[in-house]
């Protein structure tokens, strides 16, 4: 069993990789569905947009602790 300072040592290693691993997912997906070519993939190349956004947001207030 982990002990407490294992984990709060562990966590933001893996939480950060789990962030950046996430914002190449969806910049690998935006640049294979690029350009559109109907509705649905502009729809799917919004949705990418605004998550790559919120990631890098999350990613921000990671980084400095907040």
């Amino acid at each position: 069993m982990m002990n407490i300072s294992e984990f709060a040592r562990t966590k933001p290693t893996k939480t950060s990789k789990l962030i950046m691993a996430t914002i190449t997912k969806y910049e690998t997906l935006m640049t294979s569905s690029s350009p559109a070519m109907d509705d649905k993939d502009a729809a799917l190349l919004k949705a990418y947009s605004d998550m790559l956004k919120d990631l890098r947001e999350i990613q921000k207030y990671f980084l400095s602790g907040e």
